[in-house]
């Protein structure tokens, strides 16, 4: 169950799920879905602004 949990595609699902939002592109790398995700929490107000 933890090797699911931590599979890159799942974890784009489910926050794509509990947020209804998809800020990556269809072709983005997994590095750069996980900066859009990042990016977006931000945006939201979701993430503090100074964390990495």
């Amino acid at each position: 169950m933890l090797a699911t949990l931590l599979d890159p595609i799942f974890c784009h699902l489910a926050l794509k799920a509990l947020t209804d939002q998809d800020p990556t592109s269809p072709n983005s790398s997994f590095e750069q879905a996980v900066e859009a995700w990042l990016r977006w929490g931000r945006q939201e107000g979701l993430i503090d602004r100074t964390s990495s």
